[in-house]
């Protein structure tokens, strides 16, 4: 998603397939709802964030983890005044998801940014307000690990752990809030349907990707979905469990790729930071964190769950 506006009565985002919206935006065709934005989406039969809607909102401090959407959905058809207004908004951003009724519904505010635009803050402003160094980056990590473990504890596994999918909340510079949105690839166990109709973002979803991968993710060799040689069958058909090595993997990848774009923006080659790099124990703790998150061998990669438990306080 891109972020057009950062205060959150005016919040404009987009994605391939969807826009979320501020009240000032809504608030003239929806009620307005205090700290609710509402997102407007296209219908998916594979996609539907209010699933687990009730369990996820039973996890204690549910707000501090996650921004969840509300049971309701509401049919916007192509007739209706609010979605000629959006098609003359989003005219020129070539979206794709003006061909037939949308659904909308609340969502949570979670933040301005996502961390794609905190990334891009930070390579093109040097920003450091969300990423002041390795110690914020394993902190946000640790953070992350417990609210994925969490979902883990319902029998519940996100799938689509993604940079896109991580909302920040701003609200100064020693309070910055971390939220995991959009639900809708999450599947319980015994994650039969899933199973059967796997489904992830390219790039960070454990299966060979010969598309655009994003800078500093490097290919995926994973094995996840690599049959086995002698029952024919992919790991997670014989062990279901194995689905909640998937998000251990996303969340890895997505760590790499803030670590790279970090690294690379505030630390360059000189023999002092090399040094520095190398004596610093929360770099180390993410780099040993990273490496067994996205090992191929999805046997060898650890459940989340049993990371919960075992954070690291290196910070």
């Amino acid at each position: 998603m891109m972020s057009l506006n950062s205060n959150e009565s005016t919040l404009m985002k987009y994605g391939s397939s969807s826009i979320v919206l501020g009240k000032n935006h809504y608030s003239g065709h929806f009620p307005e709802k205090p700290n609710k934005l509402l997102k407007i989406t296209k219908q998916f039969d594979s996609h539907d964030e209010m699933l687990y809607e009730s369990v996820i909102r039973s996890i204690t401090e549910c707000d501090k983890y996650y921004a969840i959407p509300e049971s309701e959905v509401k049919e916007l058809p192509p007739t209706s005044a609010f979605y000629r207004y959006l098609k003359n908004i989003f005219e020129k951003k070539q979206l794709h998801i003006f061909t037939t009724t949308l659904s909308c519904f609340y969502v949570d505010y979670a933040g301005s940014m996502d961390m794609i635009d905190s990334i891009e803050k930070m390579l093109v402003e040097r920003d450091k307000t969300v990423w002041k160094s390795h110690g914020s980056i394993l902190e946000f990590a640790n953070h992350i690990i417990k609210g994925v473990g969490y979902l883990h504890e319902k029998k519940i596994c996100h799938l689509d752990i993604k940079a896109e999918n991580i909302m920040i909340d701003i609200r100064d510079k020693n309070n910055i809030l971390f939220r995991i949105i959009d639900f809708g690839f999450s599947s319980k166990e015994p994650f039969t349907e899933y199973i059967n109709n796997t489904r992830g973002t390219p790039g960070y979803f454990p299966k060979y990707f010969e598309g655009f991968v994003e800078p500093g993710l490097p290919p995926i060799y994973a094995n996840d979905l690599e049959p086995d040689k002698k029952t024919g069958l992919i790991p997670m058909k014989t062990n279901p469990k194995l689905v909640y090595k998937i998000d251990t993997y996303c969340l890895g990848r997505t760590l790499q790729y803030l670590l790279y774009h970090y690294n690379n923006t505030f630390h360059g080659g000189s023999c002092y930071q090399l040094f520095f790099m190398k004596k610093n124990k929360s770099l180390t703790a993410l780099n040993k964190m990273i490496a067994s998150y996205t090992t191929n061998d999805v046997h060898s990669r650890p459940f989340i769950i049993k990371q919960k438990e075992r954070i690291s306080t290196i910070i």
